[in-house]
């Protein structure tokens, strides 16, 4: 007799008009030149708050995630935002209409952080799979086919508790490693110079 696998459902009672955030909020991105402030909410609910307006300053919510919004990106000089959620996708959105643009499915767990790199207009996401996916935000394609990422730079550097793993950026392949990873990467960061990634609380 096959074991019936369980399902976890979530649901949230809303109200019609709701102009706080529900629940936690994990990350903030603000867009300086339109005085707009994006929050992403464990309630799945990303809100868009005009700063100019404090007496009346939510704008609009993007409802599209079906879990927690654990981190958010403005890129595209704010046209686009990208949202990592628990549901396990990468969303992108128009920043401006609120509408969501495009879905991408290539995690297996939790996606929890993003980075950006502004100079190459690229995303890179990590998550609780141990996977690292970079990203043209442009063409809203992968760069990378499997769980290793490329840089600006010829060697890029991902720092875990346990070791340093090493990445090709050409070859897009694992350089050895001087020890393996045994966590998941909660933080990384994308500069002009290098790309590191580590897990931390």
């Amino acid at each position: 007799m096959n074991a019936r696998k369980k399902i976890q459902l979530s649901f949230f009672m809303r109200d019609e008009v709701e102009p706080r955030n529900r629940s936690g909020v994990n990350a903030l991105q603000y867009d300086t030149a339109n005085g707009r402030l994006f929050t992403a909410g464990r309630d799945s609910v990303i809100r868009v708050w005009n700063t100019n307006k404090p007496k009346d300053p939510l704008m609009q919510c993007m409802e599209h995630h079906a879990d927690w919004v654990n981190d958010i990106i403005l890129c595209c000089d704010g046209k686009n935002l990208i949202s990592a959620s628990n549901d396990t996708t990468v969303k992108v959105w128009n920043a401006t209409k609120g509408f969501c643009m495009s879905t991408l499915r290539t995690h297996k767990d939790y996606v929890r952080v993003l980075a950006y790199a502004r100079h190459r207009e690229e995303v890179a996401s990590a998550g609780l799979d141990r996977a690292i996916f970079l990203w043209d935000v442009r063409t809203l394609t992968a760069l990378t086919p499997t769980n290793n990422t490329v840089t600006s730079e010829s060697t890029v550097r991902l720092f875990g508790l346990f070791g340093i793993r090493y990445f090709h950026c050409f070859t897009r392949s694992f350089i050895p490693p001087t020890s393996h990873h045994a966590l998941n990467f909660n933080h990384y960061s994308f500069t002009d110079t290098h790309f590191s990634g580590w897990e931390g609380r």
